[in-house]
């Protein structure tokens, strides 16, 4: 039955892929879209590409995927965060991969920006001190005395306290090491993908969740359409979480 179904699903997808390029032989034309990423790593996420290795991970493989069943060819790029959410404000990039609509509240950021459907809802853990407490910590009210360290660009945490600045979770997670500072969030996949001293440093259970989508810029709302039904259907083939499956098994390093 499993062999059966496999079957099934390459055929839809051959059926689509086979669409779509009919579809761009036609038009005689192929979208190129400039896709603007962090200039360090985020595994599983994705890993700039390195001496004979080109970039990796599930957004890149996955915008791949959708470049195949589009028609689109995406570029990468790597900057630091703060030119990232730069270029993208003033419609110098055209796609930020892994955003939720929550992190993007900046005027110009509302206004020149789109998104797809949701790839896929995060879980976000805090990773902590164990030093600060006698039992693992399972509310955020017990936080909003410490100090955080925080990605720039994603999900600020607010709770109290005070706030530190970090440029990815590797940063934060060495700032944590060294008592810099007390707790921090973390996509799960991420803290799964981590080698953490657990003598050190605990991490609770999910405590948030975001709807993770590509944002674009508003010059490029016509690609929406084609872009939302590509990921319509390799969600449905569960196509993201074998991505993610898969990543896990590989490993970081």
């Amino acid at each position: 039955m499993k062999l059966v179904w496999q079957a099934v699903v390459i055929s839809m997808s051959f059926i689509f892929s086979i669409k779509v390029h009919a579809q761009i032989q036609a038009n005689g034309d192929v979208d190129v879209l400039n896709v603007a990423l962090m200039n360090e790593d985020r595994y599983p996420y994705f890993v700039k590409p390195k001496l004979g290795s080109p970039e990796k991970g599930v957004y890149i493989d996955l915008l791949n995927e959708i470049g195949e069943m589009t028609g689109i060819r995406f570029q990468y790029h790597f900057f630091p965060q703060s030119r990232v959410r730069h270029l993208m404000k003033y419609q110098k990039m055209d796609v930020e991969p892994g955003i939720a609509k929550e992190w993007r509240t900046e005027l110009l950021e509302l206004e020149n920006s789109v998104y797809s459907i949701p790839l896929y809802r995060t879980s976000e853990v805090v990773i902590y001190r164990r030093s600060h407490f006698e039992s693992p910590p399972n509310t955020l009210s017990a936080f909003k005395t410490l100090t955080s360290c925080s990605v720039l660009g994603f999900y600020d945490v607010n709770i109290g306290g005070s706030d530190k600045d970090s440029i990815t979770e590797n940063n934060s997670t060495k700032m944590l090491e060294m008592d810099r500072c007390d707790y921090m969030f973390m996509p799960l996949v991420i803290a799964e993908a981590k080698e953490i001293n657990e003598q050190l440093i605990g991490v609770t259970k999910p405590m948030k969740h975001f709807d993770l989508r590509i944002r674009l810029t508003k010059v490029n709302e016509g690609s929406l359409p084609k872009i939302n039904e590509a990921i319509k259907f390799l969600r449905s083939q569960g196509y993201i979480t074998q991505l993610f499956d898969k990543y896990k098994k590989l490993g970081e390093s």
